[in-house]
């Protein structure tokens, strides 16, 4: 029971001095009199904004960003059978060569097709 006691105390004071940091700030920070609308606007390299900024994107943008995470996904997928390459034998090897043959064949498929558009 003593042990809930002087948990109390600290949670306590720890509250305490929480509330008197907030109270000084609010009591000694300067607040601004009036927002002009220019600090709402957009800052983007010193330069004023001249059209929205929320313009629609081409698809092979994202098509491109889909495939730069699929294939760094595989390489990750492909570095657990570098310590054990020497134990897979043939079997495991052609296992890993099929699985860079169907990479591969993708990587044709987005090349060609789907970056064409």
């Amino acid at each position: 029971m003593e042990k809930i006691f002087y948990v109390g105390i600290y949670v306590f004071l720890a509250s305490l001095v929480g509330l008197g940091i907030l109270l000084i700030h609010l009591l000694l920070s300067q607040k601004p009199k009036d927002n002009p609308p220019q600090k709402f606007l957009p800052f983007e390299s010193g330069m004023i904004p001249f059209h929205d900024s929320r313009g629609r994107l081409p698809v092979k943008f994202y098509i491109f960003a889909l495939a730069f995470l699929i294939f760094d996904i595989e390489v990750a997928l492909l570095i657990p059978y570098i310590p054990i390459v020497k134990q897979l034998g043939i079997v495991g090897i052609a296992e890993v060569l099929f699985f860079l043959l169907v990479l591969f064949f993708g990587y044709l498929y987005i090349r060609d097709v789907a970056l064409k558009q």
